[in-house]
């Protein structure tokens, strides 16, 4: 229901407008009258009034000062100012502080009704929009857990894929680090005693950890740069690296029997080749931590490597003729090799051997249906 309250204290004036206007028939349903601005405002106290027509000058209190109390008392009332030409610069005033607009009088009905009508359709856009808006702030409200929830969700997914990728890179750099540190501590450890015998073997001991130390920081700074994977095979000449499994395993074997003077038994027979990426990374990381471990820990100079394909598993064995484990709690690498297994639904053993005397690594994965093993 909207209601209109006409304001002047000219009696007659006021009647007219109020009266003879057919008002239900532009959009006002009630018409209030008042000859002063208290009366106007006893009325705004008792019930609420959507348009104010007023006169400017009126004794007790002048239209300005109406405004201003309304402004104050009733902010969503709309306020239309009555005036005439000598008193232009108080209906800017009244603009100023709150009217809608202003007319001169005397006014036209049509005038009047026009400026009512506009009235009334800004207030509907405003209504709409205050509409709009809570239906929009409700909605959130009840969005609101959802997208809490999953906000919480994408933020425990980023932790875990940063938590991941903190793994992943921990692990890479230990094993490029771990096996060149092993590599170098003992070529360095052998070239101190043939210099000792032999100088001119001596040094030729040292250029070769020159070497090895000067390709283990390119592996380092491309794990680091994570440009791409590779395994390190410390052989001069070789430019294409294989993409297979046994390719990269007898790689491996050569550069390492090269680097730290040890002697890899090779027993490969798999089906196919196997170009899995993730099983790859996977084995020739747990490779390399059991080479090094075998080299650094058990002291170790003979390696027996098995690997073989049976009943859609694939097994790795490692034996090492150092000393035999004695059950100890895994160290960083094992823990890292172990976790990778794991993720790939795989096993690990670790364990001492008698007759001969040695330690022995064992590795089982699954071969799924997804791992791509190519007939040759």
């Amino acid at each position: 229901m909207t209601t209109l309250m006409i304001v002047d204290d000219h009696r007659h004036i006021v009647q007219d407008l109020a009266t003879t206007i057919p008002w239900p028939k532009h959009g006002v349903d009630r018409v209030l009258q008042a000859h002063s601005g208290p009366e106007a405002l006893k009325q705004l106290d008792l019930e609420p009034v959507d348009i104010v027509v007023t006169d400017i000058r009126m004794p007790a209190m002048s239209g300005l000062e109406l405004i201003r109390e309304i402004a104050s008392r009733s902010p969503a009332t709309s306020c239309l100012l009555l005036t005439g030409h000598a008193e232009f610069e108080y209906a800017r005033t009244a603009v100023e502080i709150g009217a809608v607009g202003y007319l001169l009088k005397p006014v036209r009905h049509e005038e009047l009704v026009e400026a009512v009508k506009r009235i009334l359709t800004e207030r509907a856009k405003k209504e709409q929009q205050a509409a709009e808006t809570m239906r929009m702030r409700d909605m959130l409200q009840m969005e609101l857990p959802r997208i809490k929830a999953e906000l919480l969700a994408a933020r425990t997914d980023a932790e875990q894929a940063a938590e991941a990728e903190r793994e992943r890179i921990v692990g890479d750099i230990h094993d490029v680090v771990g096996y060149a540190l092993t590599a170098m501590i003992v070529q360095l450890e052998a070239a101190g005693r043939q210099l000792l015998t032999d100088r001119e073997a001596g040094m030729e001991r040292l250029e070769q950890s020159s070497r090895l130390a000067r390709q283990s920081l390119d592996d380092i700074r491309e794990t680091l740069g994570r440009l791409r994977n590779r395994y390190p095979g410390y052989e001069d000449g070789e430019d294409e690296s294989p993409s297979d499994l046994e390719g990269l395993i007898e790689r491996f074997a050569r550069g390492a029997e090269q680097a730290v003077h040890i002697t890899i038994e090779r027993r490969m027979s798999l089906p196919g080749k196997i170009e899995d990426p993730a099983l790859i990374k996977a084995l020739m990381n747990a490779l390399m931590e059991g080479v090094t471990n075998g080299v650094r820990h058990g002291g170790a100079g003979m390696f027996r490597l098995a690997l073989d394909a049976e009943d859609k598993e694939l097994r790795l064995e490692l034996w090492n003729d150092g000393r035999p484990f004695d059950g100890a709690r895994p160290g960083n690498g094992l823990s890292i090799m172990n976790e990778r297994i794991a993720r790939l639904g795989g096993r690990t053993a670790l364990a001492g051997t008698r007759n001969p005397d040695g330690a022995q690594l064992s590795i089982f994965l699954p071969l799924s249906s997804e791992t791509r093993i190519a007939e040759n």
